[in-house]
């Protein structure tokens, strides 16, 4: 336990650094479908635990329509 726990507690710092460094480097038009991902990544855990089936087609077609958004938005 003496070398677990600090060895343990520098992973989190570290993973928690690096999550900052790259948070900071996302471009603002990406901010948006960060924060969106953010929010349903959980819900998708949980129901892939739960044993809920994920609709994949329903969810690449709102990929698709997310991502012609932020291409009409970047012109």
């Amino acid at each position: 336990m003496d070398i677990l726990v600090p060895y343990g507690i520098g992973d989190v710092e570290s993973a928690m650094e690096l999550h900052h460094l790259l948070l900071g480097k996302l471009p603002d038009e990406s901010k948006p479908v960060w924060e969106i991902e953010c929010e349903l990544t959980p819900i998708l855990f949980e129901s892939e635990r739960d044993g809920i089936p994920v609709n994949t087609r329903f969810l690449l077609l709102k990929k698709l329509e997310l991502l012609q958004s932020l291409l009409s938005k970047a012109r």
